[in-house]
């Protein structure tokens, strides 16, 4: 199973969600809550039924949610690997480039 990046508040949602929360709490900003359950559903991690004005009346974690929370309980982002990748390559290209330089002085 992939990683999926989430915001945190829209980690913030699954997690509340997966404890057994099915309405947005009374201290949590409710378009907030509505926007990132609307994110979730579309990442298939959690069912919901809104009503017309955008709120959402109940919210459940479904079964591949409950995967996912198992296998990734700390909901961490995926890591970019070609960044990495680039960021390493440059800093070889650097150290490189420093080595010859060096090499070079000692000859004269």
């Amino acid at each position: 199973m992939e990683r999926i990046k989430l915001s945190k508040s829209e980690k913030q949602v699954l997690r509340m969600v997966a404890s057994g929360l099915h309405q947005c709490p009374d201290e949590y900003p409710s378009h907030t809550f509505s926007a990132a359950v609307r994110v979730l559903k579309g990442k298939e991690l959690v069912t919901a039924h809104f009503r017309e004005g955008g709120g959402v009346l109940d919210v459940r974690t479904t079964d591949y949610g409950k995967q996912y929370m198992a296998e990734y309980p700390h909901l961490r982002n995926p890591i970019n690997w070609s960044v990495v990748a680039a960021i390493s390559s440059i800093a070889t290209a650097i150290a490189t480039t420093l080595a010859l330089f060096v090499g070079c002085s000692y000859i004269q």
